[in-house]
């Protein structure tokens, strides 16, 4: 759902945390930490996401897991059924800093505010 000029409450929960954009043409901003306990391979056992860790997003201070259920996505093409991790790196640096998609798989368990007029991006869990 898309809701221009403000946030629908009934999705998220309370408080939104609050990051400064750090390039403002784009929806960029810093983490400050990404903890993750998996070697980030990119095909799982299906029988084993379920004991896959959470890892962790600390953005501006706050930690944002998101569980193996958030993080593995379930393709199943011709009943031979794959799980594959939706987190990846971008395999390139700018000003030595990594560059990481967060995408679907973060703006599914995090209702994501983008508040253009103060530079600024937020998010709240979402409530499904």
């Amino acid at each position: 759902m898309l809701i221009f000029g403000g946030s629908d409450r009934q999705y998220c929960s309370e408080g939104f945390i609050m990051t400064p954009l750090t390039t403002p043409h784009r929806w960029q901003f810093r983490l400050d930490c990404f903890d993750v306990f998996i070697s980030l391979q990119f095909i799982f056992d299906c029988s084993k996401v379920i004991s896959l860790p959470d890892v962790g997003f600390i953005v501006n201070g706050h930690k944002l897991p998101l569980s193996s259920r958030d993080y593995i996505i379930k393709e199943d093409e011709d009943g031979q059924v794959t799980c594959f991790s939706a987190i990846a790196g971008l395999n390139q640096m700018r000003d030595d800093i990594s560059v990481w998609f967060l995408g679907s798989s973060f703006m599914r368990a995090y209702y994501t505010y983008f508040d253009k007029g103060n530079n600024r991006v937020g998010f709240a869990r979402a409530i499904h």
